[in-house]
C-alpha cells in the first residue's frame, strides 16, 4: 500500500462486508475513517457529516437510495456508493461508485485489496479522487460509464456467481461418483485456478482443454448418457458445451460435428 501526502477526513456509513475490510485498508494507507455503524443510522447520527470530504455507503443495495436521501445535503465532495448495480443519480450529481470486483465475507484483511479491481464512475474530479484512493490502497482502479454500468454488473455475475453455482455441480457429482463430500469440495481448486491462468495468459479460447477443446465427440456423448435421467443437467450440459464451442475456435467441419451430436 501506499501512504497519501495529503490525508482526507472520510465518513463510512454500514460498515458492512465490503466495509470493513476497506476501513482498515483506508487507515493503512493514511486515510482518516470515521465508522458510523448501524446503530448510529438508526438514531440518525449520520445526518450530519460536516467535516468529511467523502461518505462512502457501504450497505446493501436498497438501502443505498434510502440513507443518501437523508444525508442529500452533505456537505463535502461527494457521497459514494460500492454497489455495481445502483445508478449515480439516485445519490445525487455529486456521487460515485467505486465498486470492489471482489467477492467478500467479511473477515478480511486489509490486504484483500491488493491487486484488486475496483470499477470507478462518477463527475471528472471525483473519479480523479477515488482512483489516487484505490491506489492508495493497493488497487486496481478502472473507469467505468454510468450507462454501461448494468452490463458490467451482468459479466461479474458470469464471473462470480455461476462459476460458484458450477463448482457446486461438480461437487455434487463428483459425490456421485463416489468421492467423500469433504474431499470432493477441495479437489477443483487447482483445475479451476488453472483454467483462469489460461484465459489471463491467452485472453480467448485457446487456453481451453478439455473434450471441446480437441474435437472429442465421443466423450461429449458419454457424458450426455450419464447425464440423461436429469433433463435439468443435460440441457445446462449442453447449453454450457455449445457455448464452448462458440469459443473454442475451431476448424468449421469439427464445430459441425460437436454441435450435431449435443443438438
Amino acid at each position: 500500500m501506499n501512504q497519501i501526502a495529503a490525508p482526507i477526513k472520510i465518513a463510512l456509513l454500514g460498515p458492512g462486508r465490503v466495509g470493513r475490510p476497506l476501513v482498515a485498508a483506508m487507515q493503512l494507507a493514511g486515510y482518516a475513517v470515521e465508522v458510523f455503524t448501524r446503530g448510529s443510522i438508526d438514531t440518525g447520527k449520520h445526518r450530519n457529516l460536516a467535516g468529511f470530504q467523502l461518505a462512502f455507503l457501504t450497505l446493501p443495495d436498497q438501502e443505498i437510495p434510502v440513507i443518501s436521501g437523508q444525508i442529500k445535503q452533505f456537505p463535502g465532495e461527494g457521497l459514494i456508493h460500492c454497489s455495481g448495480q445502483v445508478s449515480n443519480r439516485m445519490l445525487g450529481p455529486r456521487s460515485a461508485m467505486f465498486h470492489p470486483l471482489m467477492s467478500f465475507r467479511g473477515d478480511e484483511e486489509a490486504d484483500v485489496f491488493t491487486g484488486c479491481p475496483i470499477g470507478i464512475s462518477g463527475a471528472g474530479e471525483l473519479v480523479n479522487r477515488l482512483q489516487k484512493i484505490a491506489d492508495a490502497i493497493g488497487a486496481l482502479p478502472f473507469v467505468l460509464e454510468e450507462e454501461h454500468k448494468a452490463s458490467y454488473h451482468l459479466a461479474a455475475m458470469f464471473a462470480s456467481v455461476f462459476p460458484y453455482t458450477l463448482l457446486l455441480k461438480a461437487k455434487e457429482l463428483a459425490v456421485k461418483s463416489g468421492i467423500a463430500p469433504g474431499q470432493a469440495g477441495r479437489i477443483f481448486g487447482p483445475i479451476f485456478r488453472r483454467a483462469l491462468d489460461h484465459l489471463e495468459q491467452t485472453g480467448a479460447g485457446q487456453g481451453m482443454t478439455g473434450p471441446v477443446s480437441r474435437g472429442d465427440g465421443q466423450t461429449l456423448q458419454e457424458h450426455m448418457t450419464l447425464l440423461a435421467d436429469s433433463p435439468e443437467d443435460i440441457a445446462l450440459y449442453k447449453a454450457l458445451t455449445r457455448l464452448s464451442i462458440q469459443y473454442a475456435n475451431l476448424e468449421h467441419d469439427i464445430e459441425a460435428k460437436l454441435l450435431g451430436i449435443i443438438e
